[in-house]
């Protein structure tokens, strides 16, 4: 997994250490050390992830798709909590998503409702 929280050229060595190793994909990103905001005075151990996580992940997953030319599959994590979500990091280079707060905050249902809704968006 591809931390939030790493600088680009840290990315840049990461990625260079999956291309060393011949690793099958990468997963963007993980929890956020990082408290933006709100989450400024919230005194909690352990990382930070679901919307707070959103922008930044995406704009990690384009980045490394755009770095390595769409070649390396990625999963995209972080923040999907609708379809839109899912479909951001889908364009952003994603190959695939990995969601838990959708799952968190709307129920066991809602991977069913996000397959359906990245469907019938690639439809239409």
């Amino acid at each position: 997994k591809i931390a939030p929280d790493l600088t680009w050229p840290q990315i840049d060595a990461a990625l260079g250490v999956i291309a060393e190793f011949g690793l099958a994909g990468v997963i963007a990103t993980n929890t956020t050390l990082a408290r933006p905001g709100f989450f400024a005075e919230v005194n909690q151990a352990g990382g930070l992830s679901g919307r707070p996580v959103e922008r930044k992940s995406t704009e990690i997953v384009k980045y490394i798709a755009r770095t390595t030319g769409g070649k390396l599959p990625i999963i995209g994590v972080g923040g999907i909590c609708d379809t839109r979500g899912a479909a951001e990091k889908l364009d952003a280079g994603a190959t695939l998503v990995q969601v838990y707060s959708g799952m968190i905050y709307r129920g066991p249902f809602f991977a069913k409702e996000l397959a359906w809704g990245v469907a019938e968006r690639q439809r239409g």
